[in-house]
């Protein structure tokens, strides 16, 4: 009898904390205080992931553009919220109006993987997170909104009007002011350093809105981890050389599978 009423003591108490902690990570999901939306360059993403392992290949853009990575909310003094609600999970259906574009503008340059785990994983971790604002509640809104403001905030073109094409070196501190001169605010700006070559590339650039989806200087927490000294900007023309062929055979692929997937699910 004892240890029937002990079991379903800790019965309650386990249900008990289980709720507490479900309630705790929906408070969670509001507890930011702005976005970072962030482009990457598909080119040094291609080289970095080239660099971690072999039998990796890339699946570059069709036209020279930095791509979307993320939105990623964020807290002015730390890190996160992640991972904020299991109740709003991945839809690859979700997704089908638009997946042309994100294909080509949110596109997975990481070959093998499956473009949707790329896409599964931003939303699970940030855009469940974002989600507690109406602009975000459902999954496509937030895929939308990153093809939105890649159009408006496009830093291949803000760097090309400012003197800075693909293929010429450049400082961090370059980059920051060419986009601070043509968008209105201070970014963030992040490298990639190659191990083996001791080469750094530019990688991300970082800008930010407020909850109100209005455009915000970066905070100074953002530091950037680029050297003082130039980068290199690598040629997406250069690097698709080496990989473009095998990565576009590999994602033409997966693209095969996944629908074989589909029509026989």
């Amino acid at each position: 009898m004892i240890t029937k009423a002990r079991n379903l003591l800790l019965g309650v108490l386990l249900v008990y904390f289980v709720s507490c902690a479900e309630s705790a990570g929906s408070r969670n999901s509001k507890d930011w205080d702005y976005i970072v939306y962030t482009q990457h360059w598909p080119a040094t993403v291609c080289l970095q992931w080239k660099a971690e392992g072999k039998g990796h290949s890339c699946a570059l853009p069709k036209e020279s553009t930095w791509t979307v990575h993320g939105l990623w909310p964020s807290k002015t003094n730390g890190k996160g919220p992640f991972f904020c609600n299991s109740s709003l999970p991945f839809d690859e259906e979700a997704l089908s109006p638009i997946v042309n574009e994100l294909e080509d503008l949110w596109i997975n340059i990481d070959v093998p993987t499956s473009p949707y785990s790329f896409w599964r994983h931003e939303w699970e971790k940030h855009g469940t997170c974002a989600a507690a604002l109406p602009a975000f509640d459902k999954e496509v809104k937030y895929f939308q909104q990153g093809l939105t403001w890649l159009k408006k905030y496009n830093m291949y073109t803000a760097l090309d009007m400012e003197g800075y094409p693909e293929g010429k070196p450049l400082s961090a501190k370059q980059i920051r002011e060419a986009i601070k001169k043509h968008f209105g605010k201070v970014p963030s700006v992040h490298c990639y350093k190659d191990g083996s070559t001791g080469k750094s590339y530019i990688f991300e650039i970082r800008i930010c809105f407020d909850r109100n989806l209005s455009q915000i200087d970066c905070p100074k927490p953002m530091s950037s981890n680029c050297p003082n000294e130039p980068v290199e900007y690598p040629s997406m023309q250069a690097v698709g050389k080496l990989f473009e062929v095998k990565g576009k055979w590999l994602l033409d692929l997966l693209r095969i599978v996944r629908w074989i997937q589909w029509i026989t699910y």
